[in-house]
């Protein structure tokens, strides 16, 4: 499981890097990110709950975690770390 997650977050930082140089909107990939990770969150526990310690619902844990670190990755860890040209001292005149 933890390559597997580690493979996702990789695709997403690629994914989130390009999008991110190429069109901007951090806030709006900040925001949307936090809405859908606490959501999984939220379909995570409820599952759990209500299904117990089974193997589908470990397959469906995995799959869950995956999407999570999936949109944690695209929305929290690039943009909320890259620095724009106006906050960014070397670039200032």
């Amino acid at each position: 499981m933890t390559c597997v997650l580690s493979a996702v977050g990789l695709v997403a930082i690629l994914l989130n890097s390009m999008i991110v140089v190429r069109y901007g909107r951090r806030r709006v990939l900040i925001l949307s990110g936090l809405i859908i990770c606490g959501l999984l969150q939220l379909i995570i526990a409820v599952v759990y709950d209500k299904k117990g310690a089974t193997i589908t619902t470990g397959n469906v844990l995995v799959a869950l975690s995956s999407l999570y670190m999936f949109s944690y990755n695209v929305s929290e860890l690039v943009p909320g770390n890259l620095e724009t040209r106006h906050t960014d001292t070397r670039h200032r005149e």
